[in-house]
Formats: structure tokens, C-alpha cells, sequence
């Protein structure tokens, strides 16, 4: 298991749980020196992402691109993959597929979560669904030729009503049936959706491929009440070997960082 900070380069998304700093090379530097060795990044757009700097940070401090988000795809344009306008979706998988083109510089995923939408109630569930799995075909092809993971987020019902637990994440993995897609487990999402969070990971075992590792109040892990040495358990019989990328809310990002890691190293 490996652990990863979460870095947003969009100023303008205030309150996010992301590292919001303008000095991000004091961070790579910081985070490669407690001992992170993976970073995950949340773009507004591709065209924003600094691939340069990138290259340079993570080469000179011997670290990971894990993944990108797409949430910046929602908070900035209103894209959903599940819009019930065909053409809002079909901007949706352009902007993730522009995405994707970036992370396969970095061999890195890319993270489906509030991109996924809602459903409408005078549309309804399984349609949503149909345009969901519609749109994740389209995107896993275009992944699969750049060998790129995407990972679908369950997230917690006050942001979406789509896909709220790990089972059901499931359920369109097994739909789509592609080998490059598969589950985010956030822990902070599951501590609100999930009746046990042990027993989700254990049944998910061979579906997840990346999790967010935050406490039960969208705090570093250390800062809220999640059981993690129960956690930990489980994903080592799971054999986990993926990154535990810290998406958390930090108001003090030196101290937080160090908790984290200090969490991450007493049970892994």
C-alpha cells in the first residue's frame, strides 16, 4: 500500500478537500520527506493541468502521478455523464476524454465521481443508469488504448443519488465488464453510505483500485472516528496493493500532512 496527497489546481473551488497551497513545490518536497510517494491531482480542465511542472516535481522528489479527478468538470461547466440532455453528455466524456489524454502521460487513472450525476425523478433510476454505463463504455475504450485505469467513485447521498455504496458500484462494473474500470473507495463517503465499512471492502476486494483515505468528517485521517487499524485489516486480506490518497479538508496542511502519514505507518 502507498500514500498520496491530494493536490486542486483550481484556485477559484475554495473549501475543496484538496491541498489549495500556491507554493505546490514546498508540498512535493514536504510530502516526498514524510515518506508519500504518490500524488493525485484535482483539475479544473485538462488544459489547466501544468504538465511541466509535474514531470519536474514528481521526478526530482521520486514520486507518483496516481490519478486525476473530474469533480472540476461539475463545480465548474455543470458537465454530468448522465445529463438528460444528449449533448450535455456528450461534452461530459470530451472533457474526461481530454483527461485522459493527460494521464496517460503519467500512466495514471482517472476518477469518475460527481461527474457521474444524479437521477431525476421524472426520468428515473435505471435510465440514468443506461446513460451512465453509455457514457463509461465510450470512456473505457478510449482508456483502454492509452492504458488508463478509470475508477468509479461511489459517493455519499448528499451529492448524488446515482451510485452511493461499493455493491452498487459493482453493478456497473459488471455491466460495462472492462478490464480498466474499476471502483474509488472513499472512506469518507463510505462512513455515511456503507452499514460497515469492513464488510464493503472485504466483499469489493478484487474491484477497488484506489481509495481516499480521510476520517468521518471529511478531516485527515486521525481527526474524526473511523476505526483505521480495521481498515488496514481488511485491506491486507484484501491484498491490497494500491494508493490510499489523502482527500481531505486540511486547515493546517504541515500538520495534517504529518498526522496522516504518522496514521498510515502505524498500520500498514
Amino acid at each position: 500500500m502507498k500514500p498520496a496527497i491530494n493536490i486542486s489546481l483550481v484556485p477559484e473551488l475554495k473549501g475543496t478537500p484538496h491541498i489549495q497551497i500556491a507554493n505546490r513545490e514546498a508540498i512535493y518536497k514536504r510530502a516526498a520527506s514524510l515518506g508519500y510517494s504518490g500524488v493525485e491531482f484535482f483539475p479544473g480542465n485538462s488544459a489547466t493541468i501544468p504538465v511541466n511542472e509535474i514531470i519536474n516535481a514528481t521526478e526530482s522528489n521520486n514520486l507518483k502521478v496516481c490519478a486525476f479527478g473530474t469533480g472540476g468538470g461539475k463545480a465548474l461547466y455543470g458537465l454530468s455523464l448522465t445529463h438528460h440532455d444528449a449533448e450535455i453528455r456528450k461534452l461530459a466524456v470530451n472533457y474526461v476524454e481530454q483527461i485522459i489524454s493527460v494521464a496517460s502521460l503519467f500512466q495514471s487513472s482517472v476518477v469518475i465521481g460527481s461527474l457521474q450525476g444524479s437521477y431525476l425523478h421524472n426520468i428515473g433510476r435505471e435510465q440514468t443508469i443506461e446513460w451512465l454505463c453509455e457514457s463509461l463504455n465510450e470512456l473505457t475504450e478510449i482508456a483502454d488504448k492509452k492504458h488508463i485505469t478509470v475508477l468509479l467513485e461511489p459517493i455519499n447521498r448528499y451529492e448524488s443519488n446515482l451510485i452511493n455504496r461499493l455493491e452498487q458500484g459493482i453493478d456497473i462494473l459488471n455491466r460495462i465488464n472492462s478490464g480498466n474500470l474499476k471502483l474509488l473507495a472513499d472512506l469518507f463517503h463510505m462512513n455515511i453510505e456503507e452499514k460497515s465499512i469492513d464488510d464493503a471492502i472485504l466483499q469489493a476486494g478484487p474491484y477497488i483500485g484506489h481509495i481516499h483515505f480521510a476520517d468521518s468528517n471529511r478531516l485527515y485521517p486521525g481527526f474524526g472516528h473511523i476505526d483505521f487499524q480495521s481498515v488496514f485489516n481488511v485491506l491486507k486480506k484484501n491484498h491490497y496493493k494500491g494508493y490510499l490518497s489523502v482527500e481531505a479538508i486540511t486547515t493546517d496542511t504541515e500538520k495534517d500532512l504529518k498526522k496522516a502519514i504518522n496514521v498510515f505507518k502505524s498500520y500498514v
